[in-house]
């Protein structure tokens, strides 16, 4: 009788979904949209926005639930950088940027340069930030992004994704490889070889000298200077 119930409890136990189990790796959250999601950021542990088409998410809870908010346009929206738990900045299609100092609660559009559509953006800080997009496109913000100055990039191809450690290292990539970097915060932006010619859609720093972008095709670049 217990050999029988010893092999009844294992049998159970190789039955029981991943998610009756302990909640380990990766785990699918349930937003309150089925809309496309392109951009996602976190303030600390708990406060994060999520952005898509024509739609804003955000949670309080480390993304357990999900508020939809109101952003009064209809354009995609492809990249959030959070500043703060009140603040956020959004850019995305025919160069729409928008800023909330209030948690979403209101979202309104800034007038910058008029630039072509923003696929990226990336803060330091609540002031300094950039945000890239097509026929290489940069525009950069002291101000918290209630102001923004178009720069030139040395590329005219698109741009898609930035990340900054800070002023002294400032990286944007974009299609067929192209890598751009801008040092110490100087006015111009500097083309470096990234040895593909592949379309990189996204890069991250992973420590302070260390960056990986990554693209077309299983295309995985990383830096370590």
């Amino acid at each position: 009788m217990k050999k029988s119930l010893l092999v009844v409890l294992v049998v159970a136990c190789a039955l029981t979904p991943p998610r009756a189990q302990a909640q380990q790796g990766w785990q699918l959250q349930l937003p309150p949209t089925l809309k496309h999601l392109y951009g996602v950021d976190f303030v600390n542990s708990s406060v994060g926005f999520a952005c898509g088409d024509d739609n804003l998410l955000f949670t309080t809870d480390a993304g357990n639930t999900w508020t939809e908010q109101e952003t009064g346009t209809t354009n995609k929206l492809y990249s959030v950088s959070a500043l703060s738990p009140a603040c956020a900045m959004i850019v995305g299609r025919d160069g729409i940027i928008l800023r909330t100092v209030d948690s979403g609660s209101h979202w309104n559009s800034q007038k910058g340069v008029r630039v072509m559509p923003l696929k990226g953006t990336c803060f330091i800080d609540t002031l300094r930030g950039w945000a890239v997009g097509w026929y290489g496109t940069v525009i950069q913000t002291s101000d918290g992004g209630r102001h923004w100055d178009k720069i030139n990039s040395n590329t005219t191809l698109f741009l898609n994704a930035i990340c900054a450690q800070d002023n002294s290292l400032v990286v944007a990539v974009g299609e067929h490889g192209v890598l751009i970097k801008n040092s110490n915060d100087k006015a111009g932006w500097t083309v470096i070889p990234s040895e593909t010619v592949e379309d990189l859609n996204s890069i991250c720093f992973a420590g302070k000298t260390t960056l990986f972008a990554v693209g077309a095709k299983g295309t995985v670049i990383r830096s370590t200077n």
